[in-house]
């Protein structure tokens, strides 16, 4: 499992957390402030997709190796769409190179250099960004499905230390 400890942005918050717990902090942000997504998309980053080869008998058996992450959206029942091509891709690295690009420029104006200070600035940085780069979508209405009440998403977004390398696999 990948142990990198990193600065990441989840849902307008500066952490500090491992790499596959962060995505799944991040998602859990998410859905408990817009509901499910019909479906996520994805880098083939190995957070996000396994690099595990599959032995010649999992061929065999139809094994689909999975991160942690997409166990869990597995579990959860959203639909896993990665990006395939390097255009999909690209979209979503030059809006991180220009946002992380701004961001540091916009902080280094402000004399931030807390992760506090940090946190409070993206509260009122986020919106302005979205306001004025956002795309409003072809097709207004909202596909986001509401958590239940009885679902405790800690159940599903954690690391499933007790599956087997071979089937929940996160470098």
């Amino acid at each position: 499992m990948a142990e990198r400890d990193i600065m990441v942005m989840g849902i307008g918050e500066l952490r500090r957390l491992k790499v596959v717990q962060s995505a799944m902090d991040s998602l859990k942000g998410y859905v408990g402030k817009y509901g499910f997504p019909i479906s996520v998309y994805l880098d083939r980053h190995t957070t996000y997709k396994s690099s595990k080869k599959l032995t010649p008998w999992e061929e065999v058996e139809g094994v689909e190796p999975l991160s942690q992450f997409e166990r869990a959206l597995k579990e959860l029942g959203l639909e896993v769409i990665h990006a395939l091509s390097p255009q999909a891709k690209g979209r979503v690295e030059r809006f991180f190179g220009v946002l992380h690009d701004r961001l540091v420029k916009e902080m280094r104006l402000r004399d931030i250099k807390t992760k506090d200070e940090a946190n409070q600035f993206l509260e009122e940085y986020l919106p302005r960004y979205n306001e004025r780069f956002r795309v409003c979508p072809a097709n207004e209405a909202d596909a986001h499905v509401k958590l239940p009440g009885h679902v405790d998403l800690d159940n599903y977004l954690c690391i499933n230390k007790d599956c087997q390398e071979g089937q929940y696999h996160s470098p």
